[in-house]
């Protein structure tokens, strides 16, 4: 029934390194909330030992007279806006309604997930006020710890940039570079320019929903000299 109270939705921060981000994971986490307490369900009394408020019927609303019609104006005082008049407080929370609870859940976040995204579980948040309604959802938000060597595109793809000697990138070299999977031999081609964008297959992060990964990406930056001999210039020349 979606007219029924509805329990509190509670947010937790999660912050995963960029990897775990780019391939998915589990995870156990744990938080404290302040959640109506377990055993009165947020009443506050002992159950059956209490009785409706005789000043606003229960409503727990300032009910004021205005000719013939009653109008509702703000929380009842006598009985704060609960609706009734505790006989015996609940042993639990000292009748305050609520408790601070610690909460260990385990969560599933996706691959490819966005910094500030939201996955939401249902029924795992806070329970509605004298067990009536629905319960609330656990919003888990994630935040990625960025990864100074890395870059990710919305393919799933993984770029990082290596810096090469003049003299490599005329001639062509393989070099190691550094992966999401490990260490990696990359080809580069002879005379290639600055900018130039070489890719490995199978390298990057796992695609969303599939077994399959996109491309490690790696982009040539080249190492220029400061200064050439005589000799070099004359090579140079050559070219």
């Amino acid at each position: 029934n979606n007219s029924q109270p509805k329990g509190r939705d509670f947010r937790v921060n999660v912050k995963i390194p960029f990897k775990e981000a780019c391939f998915g994971v589990n995870k156990t986490i744990e938080f404290d909330i302040d959640d109506f307490c377990i055993s009165c369900a947020g009443v506050g009394a002992v159950k059956g030992k209490f009785d409706t408020c005789s000043e606003c019927k229960g409503s727990g609303q300032k009910i004021l007279q205005r000719g013939i019609m009653q109008i509702s104006g703000g929380k009842c005082g006598s009985c704060k806006g609960k609706g009734i008049k505790i006989k015996e407080n609940c042993a639990k929370c000292s009748g305050l309604g609520t408790c601070s609870e610690h909460k260990k859940v385990e969560i599933n976040i996706p691959p490819c997930v966005s910094e500030g995204s939201q996955l939401r579980m249902k029924g795992m948040g806070g329970r509605p006020y004298a067990g009536q309604g629905q319960t609330g959802s656990l919003y888990i938000v994630v935040l990625i710890e960025p990864d100074a060597r890395f870059s990710r595109d919305a393919a799933a793809n993984i770029f990082s940039t290596i810096t090469v000697p003049l003299k490599d990138v005329l001639l062509g070299t393989d070099v190691d570079i550094e992966t999401l999977h490990g260490k990696e031999k990359l080809s580069i081609p002879a005379c290639s320019k600055p900018g130039t964008k070489l890719g490995i297959n199978n390298k990057g992060a796992r695609v969303p929903n599939s077994a399959n990964f996109g491309m490690h990406i790696t982009i040539i930056n080249v190492e220029f000299p400061t200064e050439l001999t005589e000799q070099q210039k004359e090579a140079v020349k050559t070219l």
